[in-house]
């Protein structure tokens, strides 16, 4: 499962196909989703920190799902 990081932009392949792609300046405030949604889970934790990217990727994966 080959993990690609190009600045700002991170894609997940799985059996050769992209199956996650995130661009994390899609994210302008570290307490609102980039859909502009406020997230009370989020509100609470800290922006930076060294869990901070995977919870990020978790929620856009999730919200991929949700489309």
């Amino acid at each position: 499962m080959p993990l690609t990081a190009q600045g700002p932009r991170i894609s997940v392949m799985l059996n050769g196909e992209v199956v996650n792609e995130i661009d994390l300046t899609t994210w302008k405030d570290g307490k609102l989703n980039p859909d502009g949604i406020w997230d009370a889970e989020m509100a609470r934790r800290p922006t930076v920190d060294r869990d901070a990217l995977q919870r990020r990727a978790a929620l856009a994966r999730a919200s991929s799902f949700e489309k």
